[in-house]
């Protein structure tokens, strides 16, 4: 654990001084070669290491620090969709630290490794890399947010399959550091929120959270369900008063259908009359007559009361069909005499004779 300690303290401080040779160049007044070899000789200064480990140090500040140069644009473009996708997770302020892991993550991760980038990641800020490291190997995230941008510098075709493409390759390797990344920056989240609660408070601790309040029914009485009351019995008994002996005397049922008969025969005579042809006035029906069935009077009409020449109307148009069906058509005019007809002969007629 010590050494863990002691290694991340090394990668941190390499950090550092990345951060710091890349934000104290300044374009208008140096080259970047005059600015490092003025950097490092000023490191070398404040340290005691041996040689060799300065050496290294001197090579992985400037391998760093040249290829963020070169790829600035690239990389500014990134960090500036970083920064407003993930306003909350990531600052400002880091915006160098971001350009450089992305820097390594993309264009030399084959170089080091998953292993040795991890070492680089692990100690800087864990909400922030998991964030950048989240964003960077998101496909969808890449090709909605900087593809377009990035395309006005490299070729399209390098951007989808070298960049974002080897990205997506690379991220098998990388799933165990995004894992260990995340659990990290939900303590550090956790460890924030306390400590912003405790100075809430003053300084002093947290009180223990108050349990959630129980609902509890209030103590009512119950209802007691209504006594129904007892069905009364139903007598189902039928009782028929006696048959009266001196109508069932007097009447029978003989008698009952001789009177629905003649009945029926009244109503019906009436009916008859009713709708019976009536004969004129001073005409009497002759022999015959009464045995045929009467006939019903028709319906008094009101249009057959109106005045009406259709019978004239019949004759004429019968009398233009029988006037066309004759047999003596008509003969035409007699054929005009025509006399002998003058034949002028032309120079065609005259040579075509001989």
């Amino acid at each position: 654990e010590r050494r863990r300690q002691e290694e991340a303290a090394v990668y941190k401080g390499l950090m550092t001084s990345c951060r710091k040779l890349i934000e104290g160049y300044d374009a208008k007044k140096e080259t970047p070669a005059s600015w490092m070899d003025r950097f490092m000789d000023s490191r070398k200064r404040g340290q005691r290491a041996p040689p060799e480990e300065q050496e290294e140090e001197k090579t992985f500040l400037s391998q760093i620090f040249y290829g963020v140069l070169r790829y600035m644009p690239f990389l500014s473009i990134l960090v500036e969709a970083l920064l407003v996708k993930h306003t909350a997770g990531t600052a400002k302020a880091d915006s160098t630290l971001y350009k450089i892991v992305s820097y390594l993550t993309i264009f030399r991760s084959d170089e080091l490794g998953p292993r040795e980038l991890a070492n680089i990641i692990r100690p800087q800020h864990p909400p922030a890399m998991h964030c950048l490291l989240q964003f960077l190997f998101n496909a969808e995230e890449l090709n909605d947010w900087v593809k377009r941008e990035w395309a006005r510098i490299y070729d399209l075709k390098y951007i989808e399959d070298d960049i974002i493409g080897g990205l997506q390759r690379r991220k098998p390797k990388f799933i165990p550091l995004l894992e260990e990344l995340a659990e990290q920056a939900t303590q550090v989240e956790q460890a924030e929120a306390e400590a912003q609660g405790e100075e809430a408070q003053g300084g002093l601790p947290r009180p223990p959270p108050i349990p959630p309040t129980e609902a509890v029914p209030f103590n009512l009485s119950k209802p007691k369900p209504r006594l129904l009351p007892a069905p009364f019995p139903v007598s189902r008994e039928v009782k028929a008063n006696p048959v009266n002996e001196k109508v069932l005397k007097r009447t029978s049922l003989q008698k009952i259908m001789r009177k629905a008969k003649t009945r029926r025969v009244e109503v019906g005579k009436k009916t008859l009359q009713k709708y019976l042809r009536q004969p004129p006035e001073g005409q009497m029906a002759g022999e015959g007559e009464a045995e045929k069935p009467a006939l019903c009077n028709p319906p008094g009409l009101q249009t057959m009361e109106r005045p009406s020449d259709k019978e004239r109307i019949r004759e004429e148009v019968e009398k233009e069909r029988n006037a066309e069906l004759t047999f003596a058509p008509k003969v035409g005019g007699e054929v005009p005499e025509f006399g002998e007809a003058e034949v002028r002969l032309n120079t065609a007629a005259i040579l075509r004779a001989d």
